[in-house]
């Protein structure tokens, strides 16, 4: 059987992998590693007396990015799989080897809405009214429409993701600077629960930075890498969800801290 060898799954180095999807192995063990840190702060936070603000807003954080990562890390390993037999990804629902394309239709759908829940906690950590949180949540949903056509109806794989984490950024950008409004206005009297969603937030904001920070030579392989300042086995990917992980913990942390100030 003949396989068209530029859609073949090269599985070589951190970002090997077909039209700049990363099949290696950290990519979606680090998917699940921040899934599991996820639903343990989900359990966690269900199970904290009392459901003051902003608990409901992390409540929605922690179950949207659970959800988007564990659809996320559930498609990387069968990419991963295919990589390792040497197959060829398939690109159409229904197609030999298009397994990957369901759990990541999910992930597409549920990650512009863990972003908007930053937005919402921050919101709620300054008491802005929740109608500006629900606009967020609004232009999430289109994204989420948008990436799902995209994927399903026009086979668009190759820039599948790329306006997720644009919406990432942007997002946690605005939470920081609510969270630093509300130093402004409130002052810092009891302010180690929001301080803790300030770090948070610009913590998400630089894992979803990494990828572009870096230069495009580092998502080639081989010669091809030339001009990339890091080694090939070196997963900026794995390194965002690291970041990633550390802020949900943190913001999370923060909510439970602002919760006293609510009961209060």
């Amino acid at each position: 059987m003949d396989f068209d060898l530029s859609r073949r799954l090269d599985g070589a180095g951190a970002m090997g992998g077909f039209h700049g999807l990363d099949t290696s192995q950290s990519e979606w063990v680090t998917d699940l590693v921040l899934a599991i840190v996820c639903i343990v702060l989900l359990l966690g936070t269900l199970t904290a007396k009392g459901r003051a603000s902003p608990m409901g807003e992390c409540l929605l954080l922690l179950l949207f990015t659970f959800l988007a990562y564990a659809c996320a890390g559930a498609s990387r390993s069968k990419m991963y799989m295919y990589a390792q037999k040497g197959l060829v990804m398939g690109l159409n629902l229904g197609d030999p080897n298009s397994e990957w394309m369901i759990p990541w239709i999910g992930k597409v759908i549920f990650l512009p809405f863990s972003f908007a829940a930053i937005v919402s906690v921050a919101n709620a950590c300054v008491h802005l009214p929740a109608f500006s949180a629900w606009m967020v949540y609004g232009l999430a949903m289109v994204l989420g429409i948008y990436e799902t056509y995209s994927i399903v109806v026009n086979d668009n794989t190759k820039e599948t993701g790329k306006f997720d984490r644009s919406f990432g950024m942007v997002t946690s950008g605005v939470s920081v600077f609510l969270v630093v409004l509300g130093f402004c206005i409130k002052g810092c009297q009891g302010c180690t629960g929001r301080f803790c969603v300030l770090i948070g937030c610009a913590l998400m904001l630089m894992g979803l930075s990494i990828s572009d920070m870096m230069p495009g030579s580092c998502r080639e392989t081989g010669v091809n890498r030339i001009g990339c300042p890091f080694p090939e086995n070196f997963d900026q990917n794995a390194v965002k969800h690291v970041l990633v992980a550390f802020a949900i913990f943190l913001i999370t942390v923060g909510c439970w801290i602002e919760k006293r100030s609510w009961i209060r």
